[in-house]
């Protein structure tokens, strides 16, 4: 008898549709409330209620009137509800277990309950009452008894993936010594935060790695046939064999099987299974169409257009009779079992043979010394029992991680391979670089160089491209303009059109549209040789009338004729995806190409609606002649380093010994030791992969993880956050899976960190990056510098970081309720354009270089490492974030640094390893200087071996210098020799060859001063490419000039010296000679000092000029824009105007006091600096009225301090002790100390002002300053009001409890800022934003671990999808019968949910989702609910499970086909891969539901369900029957789907 008849088909849909109910209110009955007596609190009259002594009474009481609530006793829970015409069940308060009243989710989080002995006073608001006829009731709930047992598995249950038999034992035998079980329960988390060691799943794949490699490639080298690992196989072909060419010859009477000239095996005879039959002709191919990898498995060909397959299977390798004999065979004597990882096979005659073998240690043979690398299929193994098999070369993956990088880096591999294989070293990032550390190796290779320069996009260009890097990337030409009726005339206002120089001129237009357009053409500032683009703006004017339509124009320009053509002809497209998505094929899309042309011509067949159709599935590149950076090229595969190098354009890194060698978090070696395997995705050597099977490989690792990973509670918490961090694998290249694994394992480290951290790594991501489109976004000023275009930065990250990722929409308390403004309307964090301003952050992130030892992504890119910040992308201005607070906020003047700041306590240094010079400095240098990758013309301070700051530099043991990766200065050292004379510090020399660079101190510069000079970056014509600088800012060298007027640059301390205007000066008058606007600047007698082409100081005082647009927001003009561009290319930004006040077209640009230039005001500025408080302020108002950072004592010294406890004065004038260059010590409302400076910095424009607007850059930005800016910004997030209680609600609900009390979300939010909890034993590091203490405070808080709570309706939750697969697996012992690894298929169809397939950046569920009826009608959510439409599909998977185990069966969860004429009766596995092995032998039947429903439901299955289940399944005579209809009652019923209150 089948389960269906004995669950009917109805029933069960209702069981499980019941779940949408499980926080339904209970029925309760009315009763008369007591008398009303007078308070004793306040003397006023109040009603005094109690509780209903009977479980499921209530009590009516009124609204609008005091009265008082007795709380409950322990054991105990009162609920106070209301009803309304709509919903019997409103929750407005409860009492449990002794505890006083409180508020509850729902319509009225914000009651109060004033409590005093044992009642509580509120107030249920009268109004509420009339408007929608609520009455109120007090309802005692019914108890709850759980078991020791039953208490245990409800603690698992929500801290693990499933409560296992096993783990559920231990404990309960702990718990019979205790009566706490509290304290149990603290001892485990605790042991899961601080003991258990974190299963990686980035390691756990490249452990198992084992991809076929047939010739050394960029992820690394090949393992050998003899080394540890090398894998032998006794069947012949693999899947990698599939679509190549099986050459059968005869030989001895025999079939000989090759593929690529190698032979495989010999054969007796060759049948199709189909009884078609095979004629063989002399030496014929045939294209293999069906690979089974397993001996005699399927094995067949493509023969008169059918794959026929081979009765003979998968043969095995046979070498008798094979003449001549391979070269190379390997004997290999296999007696010892333990020297091998070995698959067998069992014959006819039931003899074991072996199928696979891998080498556990290295084999040491005389064959194995003439074996040629790299290795291909020609090598063979005689076995010592006579089979012979053949070698499949394997990838072999180095151990580079982060505490121990490979000594050279990949070096041997990149030489071995005659650079094949990339070189592995890792650029120096925030997760490696406190272990980085010099290679001793002579072979050690850098990671890779910059690519410094431009390309012209020229035919020889595109054809490079094709035949380099094989993608047709060709300029389109063809299109008719007259057939297109998209494209407007280029007279029509607001729409581009392009134009092409032609040797004729056709005058068909009149003479204004000429002039006009003409002019257009001339000034279009496009330097490219063939087309010009240009826009007709509104008020630039209007063609004739006659010419507005018309289209394919001519006009001349100074003798040189245009025509108007199709605005995209002559555009460069990479048509690579669309060579398989052609409807014509793939030729005519590669035959360019292949024959050299690097144009494809638009057929004339072809409709232009066509074009403009499929063109949207191009990758558009640029235009035919278009010059820009190699870095600008806007698709990432074409930025290939072997193009680069072609060109001219790559400049190596040095390397060898003393090369800077880093590594990456869990980038361990692959064992290759084991049968299962994963494969890297690498084009020519795994295409046998189907898209889907390289998918599945990241979801297997994380099922068997989660089922089998012993730091259960980690891996909880990594879930949990992988779902607030969402990835789609639809918004990023879906096939890989380092990258995926390497993004989910943020979360696995971190899951008991710093959410800083979280937010950090994930800002830094690649695939964040593409997941939310700010990867290579840039600045709108250099877009318009490069293209000539207006371009905003994106804004997709910026507004999801806040909304999703942080801080929300709302602002919140403490508790999680939303603040209300005076009129009771929430408040929103956010704006747009705080969203606007913060999208100039995520400006300049790119990837870092591809390299060897990973998977690559889809474009050879790095989707692994954190992304970089190319400085010349990023956007330089101020930005103001949220409640008008700029980022550098708080922040010191860089200009207030102490001098000798890089010898003062806590000054950094990064140790550089060989190389001279850090990144940024090197655009300071002539370009191509450095070709030789030596920097030989670069100098540097080199410090004497007694000076301090060497010894603390090269940490000396036994004599050797140790060089630490990183230095900070535990203390304040003196000067010595050259150090004393320095500016500037960038790089010093420490010792011979290691080179350290100091990392200078966060700080910030005013972009609005008055003090400007003129620095030039031309040496003949100082207005050239000039502009505006504060002389303060050390920002230029010195050009000293004669009297002539002729400059010098000589007086530089090291290469690239940067000086302010002051000291430059100075340097020039102790030579004699003084800073000048020169006339030139000489290229001669200038030493080391000639390698610079940075600014060059003058004498020239200038100001900087404020434009105002009609919003008030503001940008500068510095002098480096140019005459004739638009002020709305500039970048603009938000400034806080006092009063609101600021001058604009519409007042005149304030009556005259700036000057309009068309519709902004540019304005003359004044800055007045002055002291804020000339007494002691409250620590409150130094928070909020002081901005400008002051310098921390440790680094200057004061003349005097005050000590007043909450606030410590620092006093730079003893007569002044208030003046505005006093520092106020305090620490702030998230235990962070601050340093803030007694002074304001306000920017004038006659009677207009606003505070002036910090930045971290100068003119001369670097990539530290942008990285300081970073950091900055997710300061904002992460010091913010909301950010602990929104992160409190997101891992509650996480962690299965969906409506939270107010009381709960505060005090988790508590445990997030304080850092700490203590459970007996102290959790936590003491700092906000702890996750340690969080989660532990989520798990252990009274409103987790209570009982009675599960008969409150608005507690607990739907439990989410995939967690209740794993948690039946788990909980009824599942055990794989065929492979190692738990694979699971199609679950995000079957279920809704699956790992790796977040459908969007908004995860699975929304966090205030609320399925529409009763949830929604008591203002209380269900995230889960939005999943409930699979709901049938989970049962029937699970179901499936039970009965036929792991397979496709009736709805099962893998993608196997399983025939139901096959399979008709529960208990049979033979379709299956594993099965449950859970067993009730020697358990009544009572006894065995009862351990069911620990398992299953933690202790909630009601009395009712385990009665009912008992019912039906007492007659069932079979026992394995009977127990797998148990389960599937148990697993149909809503206590498993949900916790809390099912009803009974």
């Amino acid at each position: 008898m089948t389960m269906r008849q004995y669950i009917p088909r109805l029933l069960l849909l209702k069981m499980v549709l019941n779940v949408l109910f499980c926080l339904a209110a209970q029925q309760i009955v009315t009763a008369n409330h007591d008398h009303p007596r007078r308070s004793l609190l306040e003397g006023d009259f109040m009603y005094y209620f109690s509780c209903p002594k009977t479980e499921g009474q209530s009590i009516q009481v009124p609204s609008g009137e005091k009265i008082m609530l007795e709380t409950t006793k322990d054991g105990e829970l009162c609920t106070l509800t209301a009803k309304n015409a709509k919903s019997d069940f409103v929750p407005v308060g409860r009492s449990y277990n002794g505890n006083n009243w409180e508020s509850v989710a729902g319509p009225y989080p914000y009651l109060e309950y004033k409590c005093e002995s044992s009642y509580c006073e509120t107030i249920i608001p009268h109004d509420i009452q009339q408007q929608h006829l609520v009455t109120f009731e007090l309802n005692m709930m019914p108890s709850i008894s759980l078991s020791k047992r039953d208490e245990i598995a409800r603690f698992l249950e929500q801290t693990t993936f499933g409560t296992e038999p096993g783990e559920l034992a231990a404990m309960e035998r702990k718990a019979a010594e205790t009566s706490d079980l509290m304290h149990l329960f603290s001892e485990w988390v605790y042991n899961q935060i601080y003991n258990m060691t974190a299963t990686s799943h980035r390691a756990f794949y490249r452990r198992y790695v084992d991809s076929p490699l047939f010739h050394p490639y960029r992820e690394g080298e090949q393992r050998t046939p003899c080394k540890r690992g090398a894998r032998w196989r006794w069947y012949s072909f693999t899947r990698n064999d599939l679509r190549e060419q099986l050459s059968v010859g005869k030989m001895s009477g025999r079939f000989v099987l090759s593929v690529n000239g190698v032979m495989r095996t010999m054969v007796g005879n060759l049948v199709f299974e189909s009884n078609v039959k095979f004629r063989h002709k002399r030496q014929e191919s045939f294209t293999i169409c069906r690979v089974e990898e397993t001996v005699y498995g399927k094995f067949g060909i493509l023969y008169d257009g059918q794959c026929e397959l081979f009765k003979v299977g998968n043969p095995a390798v046979r070498l008798y009779g094979m003449t001549p004999k391979p070269s190379y065979i390997v004997k290999i004597n296999i007696s010892k079992k333990s020297d091998f990882e070995l698959q067998t096979y069992f014959n006819e005659n039931m003899e074991e043979l072996t199928e696979i073998l891998i080498l556990k240690k290295n084999l040491n043979a005389d064959d194995c010394n003439v074996i040629p690398y790299p290795t291909t299929h020609d090598v063979y193994a005689e076995l010592s029992n006579g089979q012979h098999m053949i070698f499949e070369p394997t990838l072999e993956l180095a151990d580079n991680q982060n505490q121990k990088p490979l000594n050279d880096g990949g070096g041997k591999a990149v030489r071995v391979s005659k650079g094949a294989v990339q070189c592995a070293n890792v650029e120096r990032n925030f997760l490696n670089e406190q272990s980085c550390k010099l290679s001793s190796h002579a072979n050690a290779c850098a990671p890779r160089g910059k690519i410094e320069g431009t390309v012209v996009l020229s035919p020889k260009m595109l054809k490079l491209i094709f035949e380099l890097i094989k993608r047709p990337v060709y300029a389109v030409t063809g299109l008719r303009i007259e057939d297109d009726v998209s494209v407007s005339s280029p007279c029509t206002p607001g729409k581009q059109s392009r134009w092409q120089r032609v040797d004729t001129c056709i005058e068909n237009v009149k003479p204004e549209t000429s002039e006009l357009l003409g002019a257009l053409l001339k000034n279009s500032g496009r330097d490219n040789p063939n087309v010009q683009d240009i826009l007709l703006l509104p008020d630039e004017g209007s063609c004739h009338w006659k010419d507005v339509d018309k289209r394919q124009m001519y006009v001349k320009v100074d003798g040189q004729c245009y025509m108007n053509i199709h605005p995209d002809s002559f555009n460069i497209y990479d048509f690579t995806d669309w060579v398989a998505l052609h409807p014509g094929g793939r030729d005519p899309i590669l035959n360019p190409g292949k024959q050299g042309r690097h144009q494809l011509f638009f057929p004339e067949s072809h409709p232009m609606s066509r074009w403009n159709v499929y063109k949207e599935k191009l990758l558009y590149v640029g235009i035919i002649g278009d010059e820009l950076e190699f870095s600008d090229i806007p698709v990432g595969q074409l930025k290939s380093m072997k193009i680069a190098k072609e060109v001219g354009i790559y400049i190596p890194e040095p390397d060898g010994e003393g090369t800077l060698v880093c590594g990456s978090p869990n980038e361990v070696n692959n064992d290759a030791t084991s049968i299962p395997r994963f494969f890297i995705r690498h084009d020519g050597q795994t295409n046998f992969l189907k898209n889907d099977e390289f998918s599945q490989q990241r979801k297997t690792i994380w099922t068997t993880i989660a089922l089998n990973g012993q730091d259960q509670l980690r891996q909880r918490v990594a879930w949990a956050l992988s779902q607030l961090f969402a990835i789609s694998p639809s918004a990023v290249f879906p096939l890989n899976t380092e990258p995926f694994l390497a993004y989910y394992d943020i979360f696995v480290r971190n899951s008991f960190g710093s959410f800083r951290d979280i937010l950090r790594e994930v800002s830094y991501s690649p695939l964040m990056g593409d997941m939310l489109s700010f990867h290579e976004s840039k600045s709108t000023e250099y877009v318009w510098s490069t293209e000539g275009s207006i371009q905003y930065a994106d804004e997709n990250f910026a507004r999801e970081i806040m909304q999703l990722l942080s801080i929300g929409t709302i602002q919140l308390n403490m508790d999680g309720t939303h603040k209300l403004d005076s009129q009771g309307n929430v408040i929103p964090t956010y704006t747009n354009s705080d969203v606007a301003e913060y999208a100039r952050v995520w400006t300049g992130f790119t990837r870092r270089a591809t390299r060897g030892n990973i998977e690559g992504g889809n474009d050879g890119g790095n989707s692994i490492d954190p992304m970089k910040i190319r400085i010349e992308w990023r956007d330089h201005y101020p930005k103001m974030g949220l409640n008008g607070k700029y980022i550098g906020d708080g922040y010191p003047l860089c200009q207030d640094l102490p001098r000798d700041s890089f010898l003062q306590k806590g000054a950094e240094w990064k140790l550089l390893g060989k190389s001279r010079l850090p990144k940024e400095q090197e655009l300071l240098l002539i370009k191509g200087s450095l070709s030789d990758g030596n920097h030989t013309t670069v100098k540097v301070t080199k410090l004497s071996s007694s000076s301090a700051l060497f010894k603390e530099l090269c940490r000396p043991i036994y004599g050797i210098c140790t060089y630490p990766s990183i230095v900070e200065l535990s203390d304040n050292i003196k000067c010595e020799g050259l150090e004393c004379d320095l500016d500037n510090v960038k790089v010093v020399e420490v010792g011979t060859g290691v080179f350290y660079e100091f990392i200078h101190h966060p700080c910030i510069q005013f972009p609005f001063f008055v003090n400007g000079k003129l620095v030039s970056n031309s040496r003949s014509n100082v207005y050239e490419r000039s502009k505006c600088v504060d002389e303060n800012w050390a920002v230029a060298a010195a050009a000293c000039c004669d009297e002539n007027f002729s400059g010098i640059h000589n007086t530089c301390k090291y290469t690239g010296e940067l000086l302010t205007f002051i000291v430059a000066n100075s340097r020039c008058i102790e030579k004699g000679k003084s800073i000048c606007t020169y006339k030139d600047v000489s290229w001669s007698q200038c030493g080391f000092c000639c390698n610079y082409e940075g600014y060059f100081w003058t004498d020239d005082s200038c100001n900087v000029f404020l434009i105002v647009d009609e919003n008030g927001d503001v940008s500068i003009d510095s002098g480096a824009h140019k005459s004739g561009d638009s002020y709305s290319s500039l970048t603009f930004f938000r400034v806080q105007w006092e009063n609101n006040q600021y001058p604009y077209v519409g007042n005149l640009c304030g009556n005259g006091v700036c000057e309009g230039v068309d519709s902004y005001c540019r304005c003359i500025v004044e800055v007045e600096e002055t002291r804020v408080f000339s007494s002691l302020p409250t620590r409150e108002d130094v928070l909020t009225s002081l901005h400008i950072g002051g310098i921390n004592p440790a680094l200057k010294k004061y003349a005097g301090e005050q000590n007043f406890g909450d606030i410590i004065v620092h006093i730079e004038n003893s007569e002044f002790p208030y003046g505005k260059r006093t520092v106020f010590e305090v620490v702030d409302d998230f235990g962070i100390t601050k340093f803030l400076m007694n002074m304001k910095s306000l920017v004038k424009i006659g009677s207009f002002q606003f505070r002036n607007t910090p930045t971290f850059f100068t003119a001369v930005p670097e990539v530290i300053d942008a990285q300081y800016e970073t950091e900055a910004a997710l300061d904002h997030y992460f010091f913010h009001t909301n950010t602990a209680p929104f992160v409190a609600l997101r891992l509650i609900q996480r962690f299965g409890i969906s409506n939270p009390s107010p009381a709960f979300i505060e005090r988790v939010s508590n445990a997030f800022t304080n850092g700490y909890v203590d459970l007996n034993a102290p959790i936590g590091s003491r700092k906000y934003g702890d996750l340690a203490s969080t989660i532990a405070a989520i798990i252990m808080d009274e409103e987790s671990r209570s009982v009675i709570l599960d008969s409150d309706p608005s507690y607990g939750s739907l439990r989410e999808p995939l967690v209740k697969v794993i948690s039946l697996m788990r909980n009824l012992g599942y055990v794989q019968t065929k492979g190692s690894f738990v694979t699971l298929q199609g679950l995000q169809d079957i279920i809704g949910q699956e790992s790796y397939e977040m459908p969007s950046i908004f995860s699975f569920f929304l966090s205030d989702y609320a399925p529409p009826g009763d949830i929604a009608m008591a203002s209380l959510v269900s995230p889960e609910s939005i999943l409930l439409p699979s709901a049938i599909g989970l049962v029937n998977g699970m179901i499936s499970m039970i009965k036929f185990g792991l397979s496709g069966c009736y709805g099962g969860f893998i993608n196997s086909w399983c025939s139901q004429k096959e399979i008709i009766s529960g208990g049979d596995y033979e379709k299956s891969v594993g099965r449950l092995t859970y067993s009730a032998t020697g358990m009544r039947i009572e006894e065995t539901i009862d351990d069911l429903g620990t398992l299953l439901t933690s202790g909630r299955l009601s009395s009712t369900n385990r009665k009912m289940v008992i019912d039906r399944i007492r007659s069932i005579e079979s026992n394995q029957m009977k127990l797998q209809i148990a389960q599937q009652f148990v697993i149909s019923s809503p206590e498993f789907h949900s916790t809390g209150s099912t009803g009974k």
